[in-house]
């Protein structure tokens, strides 16, 4: 019975470290990214084609269109990469765990 309970633990802690290697190598598909660019690019340029008579106001709201593209298209770059880069999540709640077992281990 403990045996059995032992076994099924160890498959799930497999499971679960298979499921944080495969999230962790997993990234955008570059057609994507694609899309997301290109996009970003017909967006802006098409905000040109817009007639405002103010080109004061027309310049404001060009960049506040590029200000949030460009917004979008950080955030999906930095999640991206979760575990690289300045804003890559860090490696201490496993170290922790490690330790705490290598303690009672």
């Amino acid at each position: 019975m403990v045996h059995g309970q032992v076994l099924d633990n160890f498959n799930k802690l497999v499971e679960f470290r298979r499921r944080r290697i495969e999230a962790a190598s997993y990234a955008v598909p570059g057609a994507l990214w694609a899309v997301v660019l290109i996009g970003a690019a017909v967006s802006i340029f098409g905000s040109y084609l817009f007639k405002i008579e103010s080109l004061w106001v027309h310049g404001l709201l060009t960049i506040l269109l590029t200000t949030m593209i460009a917004l979008l298209v950080f955030f999906i770059a930095t999640t991206d990469h979760p575990y690289s880069g300045s804003n890559a999540i860090e490696p201490r709640a496993y170290e922790i765990i490690l330790r705490y077992l290598q303690r009672y281990n």
